[in-house]
């Protein structure tokens, strides 16, 4: 019986057993027995309570066991319907002691064994109290044994927090235990996030993968998906963003080390501090070093502008592979990465297995291998970059070691901020930075730009070359190796008021090029075959210039009142040509010699230049060997200029010494020189002159220019007196005026003055030849109107004195007015003509008016021939350049006269011819009627003169008429001066014997 109501009693009496074994513990249970059989007990509504508060229940819980077994504790399962308990969890997610009352041991105590069939869980709901706060969790779990089990668990939102930490979160997760290893499967829903530092809303967590947080080194193995709205922390804040990672995340002693595959799609990443982001797009650009570098210094700040862009703000699109570990970091790419902000993108691609990045925590250095394209500011692209620098965290560069790359761009490179222009470049870029003390850059390639250079402004500069740049703290040297060695620049601006335009070169490799010191910049350029154009701006006046060798070398000092230029230049076989200075067509060959010029803050530019052997070519002068020195500013300078040979090409004189200075000043030139005729005992010529606008004047003054016979002539200086004059002798002194102007012909008169001057002339000599000529015109030679000369004697057989010409000088020649020279009471006298230079013929007419026989014959024939009666005639004179020729002269006395003969000879002819005898003794005392004779032939050949009279003398033959007819040949003058009876008279009488009438 006992035993049939314990067993019919079973129930109540195992829950009150069950309750007053809890209380014993201090535990106060409520609970209803509905089951129990030797295999099996269910119990519902199970409610426990300490110190009045509830920690457990479940709606029913099933516990299946052997009979014997649950006697020692022993349940083969369990199963929970909806449990209901509240776990402490530490900071490594484990279940500690209190969850239980005292006495009932951290999750379930006891010699209690896990039930060897397993435990699960149905619809359990736990509070979970966390470092972090509480959470409220739904889990349904089916456990096998500790090694093997299935549960899902569901987070209730909730917000958690701790210290400075704030979060709202939710989730949901599958988690399987599968013969110890654990794999999780679920998601995150993070709305939002709070701390210092990091703030992020939207996050959601989506993950699939295995995590171990049983080892002192928690990790996890798996794939990860992360998305959200925002996030920002203090290095970055980043919008719209989605990140996968598929690999091993695991804590270590640097934080996390990961090694995996990931792919990340950003918004938009901002890094916040902009003295970072300054200080790391200076230090990715190579500003430090390319700001202090010619050319590239002018675009370094578009490419650091850019740079800072990216950091700025830029949508990020990439995926490749990461590891990170005690070693440091390396980062791959599995295709291109597209940074894109909003003026540029940048896109790095993979280069074969190297690293994007890569960071050596040991030796604290990042590398970076890539190639790269940059869409602005023109298109720039990286081919085989290669990037090292120190960094003591990985993310900041603390000093840019090395880089090297090919650089290049599409389009042209134009610099809002200057006039900086860089055509489509292909360089070698290699940069050594690893020693602060001498930072290296070295540029290798070819160069198409415009832009500021030292000293003034540049446009269209080609070059091909390479630069080495050497960079110390207070020193930088800039080296230059030309490769094809030519230079060229459409346009060069000065600092001055000259601008070159059109220059070619070849350059010579220069070391350094360019160094500077402190506020001291020193520039030194060796070129060869250099040509350009100079224009000065204020009046467009420009030079030629070509030269085979320059060396220029310049030191640009900045001080307090500004930049301050020193430049010397030594050229060699320089020519320079001009149409402005000093006037068109000139061209100087300046030869060896060298130019300086210095350029103070607000002063003028000031210079000199030195040309020993300079020759010079202008439509006014010709110059040889020439020394120049000039020296002062553009607008005042002083030319003085020595030795060689100079030839007035505006007419006939020779190549003169000039020696002489030349003042510029207000746009005007004014100078005095002096000039030396060759074979005139070195007689001065005094030239006073003034330009201005390639216009000007110029006064020539000649004191006293000496001719001899064996030393300078005339003729020597005009062309058009050769083979007219010979054996001057004398002096000539002159004042010219000249005036001339750009495109228009040149203006020159003044006077000459011709002192006691001899000469010898076809006709004959001329002595003591004196005028003054004032003359409306130098060049050509024109006098203003008649002119008169005195002639102290002419002899162009016999001798004239004291004769008076009037004359005219025009361009084509000489128009004589009269020239007369008196000869007993008549005159010798040349009719008007005009004597042109260029003509093949010119004729005058010589001419006698009522000249005294006797003073015509005046001891002619030894005095043995005296004749009386009025003379007239004329000699038409033909001149064919030296040769001059009498056509039908005439001369005749028409009025008789009378002729004394007295000749030793006249008994001999007597005696060899009665009726010669009696015409030689008639002629002793001839009464004649008409006298005549003809003239022709050239005055210095052979000519004949025929003369023919008539008459008688009363004492012979009783008075009776004689008719002569004389024929004599010879040279004219020649006759006048040598005659005599035997050679002549008596000869040509004795002819005309048979011919003579006696009446």
């Amino acid at each position: 019986m006992a035993a049939y109501w314990v067993w019919s009693n079973r129930m109540g009496l195992l829950e009150k057993f069950a309750i007053d074994t809890l209380s014993e513990e201090g535990v106060q249970a409520e609970l209803s027995w509905d089951e129990l059989s030797k295999t099996h007990l269910v119990l519902s509504n199970v409610r426990l309570s300490y110190d009045g508060e509830r920690f457990f229940s479940s709606d029913k819980i099933r516990a299946e066991y052997q009979w014997r077994d649950l006697l020692d504790g022993l349940v083969e399962r369990l199963e929970f319907t909806r449990p209901d308990a509240t776990l402490t969890l530490n900071e490594d997610w484990q279940i500690v002691d209190g969850w239980l009352p005292p006495g009932m041991g951290a999750g379930g105590g006891g010699n209690s064994a896990f039930p060897p069939r397993g435990i699960s869980v149905t619809d359990g709901q736990f509070t979970l109290n966390t470092v972090y706060g509480p959470a409220d969790v739904t889990a349904s779990a089916d456990i096998q044994d500790l090694e093997n089990l299935t549960t899902e668990v569901e987070l209730a939102p909730t917000t958690w927090t701790r210290d400075e930490l704030s979060a709202d979160i939710s989730g949901q997760s599958k988690i399987t235990i599968d013969k110890g290893i654990i794999t999780a499967e679920g998601a995150l829903d993070i709305p939002t996030l709070r701390h210092p530092s990091v703030d992020a809303s939207g996050l959601y967590v989506k993950f699939n993968g295995i995590p171990d947080l049983t080892k002192d080194q928690r990790q996890f193995a798996g794939d990860i998906n992360l998305s959200f709205d925002s996030l920002d922390m203090a290095q970055a804040e980043l919008t719209g963003t989605a990140l996968s990672w598929s690999g091993r995340a695991a804590e270590a002693d640097i934080g996390v080390d990961l090694d995996g595959r990931w792919q990340a799609d950003i918004e938009a990443l901002r890094l916040p501090d902009p003295v970072r982001n300054r200080n790391l797009a200076q230090s990715l650009s190579l500003t430090p070093a390319l700001s202090r570098t010619p050319v590239a210094q002018h675009f370094v700040p578009d490419l650091e502008a850019q740079l800072l862009d990216l950091f700025t703000q830029s949508a990020i699109s990439a995926k490749g592979a990461l590891r990170r570990d005690e070693a440091g970091v390396r980062i791959e790419l599995a295709g291109p990465a597209t940074i894109r902000a909003r003026k540029t993108v940048l896109t790095l691609s993979p280069r074969r297995d190297e690293a994007v990045y890569q960071f050596d925590r040991d030796a604290r250095q990042i590398s970076a291998y890539f190639d790269g394209a940059l869409t602005q500011p023109a298109g720039l692209t990286v081919k085989n970059g290669r990037f090292v620098a120190k960094s003591f965290n990985g993310w900041r560069i603390d000093g840019v070691e090395t880089f090297r790359a090919l650089v290049s761009t599409t389009s042209t490179w134009r610099n809002a901020a200057s006039p900086a222009r860089l055509g489509p470049i292909k360089i070698q870029t290699d940069y050594d930075g690893r020693s602060f003390a001498h930072r290296k850059v070295k540029l290798s390639g070819a160069v198409d730009y415009d832009g500021p250079l030292p000293g003034g402004i540049v446009e269209g500069l080609q070059t091909t070359g390479q630069m080495d740049v050497h960079l110390r703290p207070d020193h930088l040297a800039v080296d230059f190796t030309p490769s094809s060695g030519e230079i060229r620049a459409s346009k060069v601006e000065t600092a001055t008021d000259w601008t070159i335009t059109d220059f070619t070169g070849k350059a010579a490799k220069a070391a350094p090029i360019y160094e500077r010191k402190g506020e001291v910049a020193t520039i030194l350029s060796e070129l060869s075959d250099v040509s350009m154009t100079a224009t000065r701006s204020s009046d467009g006046a420009t030079l030629g210039i070509v030269s085979r060798d320059i060396t220029l070398k310049g030191t640009l000092a900045n001080t307090a009142n500004g930049l301050q230029q020193d430049w010397d230049g030594v050229f060699q076989a320089a020519i320079v040509k001009s149409d402005d200075i000093p006037g068109p067509n000139t061209l100087i060959n300046l030869g060896n010699g060298n130019l300086s010029a210095k350029l103070l803050p607000s002063e003028p530019l000031s210079f000199a230049l030195k040309a020993p052997t300079a020759q010079i070519r202008s439509p006014l002068i010709q110059a040889k060997n020439i020394g120049l020195d000039v020296s002062g500013t553009p607008d005042n300078y002083t030319l003085n200029h020595e030795n060689g040979l100079v030839k007035l090409t505006a007419n006939d004189l020779p190549p003169m010494p000039l020696k002489g200075s030349v003042k510029f000043q207000d746009g005007v030139f004014k100078g005095q020189t002096v000039a030396y005729l060759p074979q005139a005992n070195n007689t001065p010529i005094n030239i006073d002159y003034q330009i201005k606008d390639s216009a000007g004047t110029a006064t020539v003054d000649i004191e006293a220019l000496r001719f001899r016979p064996n030393g300078l002539q005339p003729q020597s200086l005009v062309p058009a007196l050769r083979g007219k004059v010979a054996r001057v002798d004398g002096s000539v002194s002159a004042k010219i005026n000249l005036a001339f102007a750009a495109g228009q012909p040149m203006k020159s008169s003044g006077t000459a003055k011709l002192n006691n001057i001899n000469f010898g002339t076809a006709p004959g000599p001329l002595t003591g030849v004196s005028t003054e000529v004032d003359l409306e015109s130098v060049l050509p030679l024109k006098t203003r109107g008649r002119q008169t000369m005195t002639v102290d004697m002419f002899d162009p057989g016999l001798p004239l004195a004291n004769g008076v010409i009037e004359y005219e000088l025009m361009p084509e020649g000489v128009k004589v007015y009269s020239a007369r020279w008196p000869l007993g009471d008549g005159f010798f006298s040349l009719d008007p003509f005009t004597w042109k230079y260029a003509a093949q013929e010119n004729r005058m007419t010589l001419r006698l008016e009522k000249v005294d026989l006797g003073a015509f014959i005046n001891n002619l024939g030894n005095g043995a021939l005296k004749a009386t009666g009025d003379l007239e005639g004329a000699f038409p004179i033909v001149i064919r350049g030296i040769n001059v020729t009498v056509e039908d002269g005439l001369i005749r006395v028409p009025n008789g006269g009378r002729i004394q003969y007295a000749a030793a000879e006249a008994d001999a002819t007597k005696e060899v011819n009665r009726f010669a005898g009696a015409a030689m003794e008639a002629l002793k005392d001839f009464r004649y009627q008409e006298l005549f004779a003809k003239v022709n032939g050239p005055l210095d050949g052979e000519i004949l003169v025929g003369m023919k009279f008539e008459g008688k003398n009363e004492k012979v033959l009783s008075g009776q008429p004689f008719a002569f007819d004389v024929t004599i040949e010879g040279e004219l003058f020649n006759i006048l001066r040598n005659f005599n009876s035997n050679e002549h008279i008596k000869s040509s009488v004795a002819r005309q014997t048979g011919k003579a009438v006696i009446e």
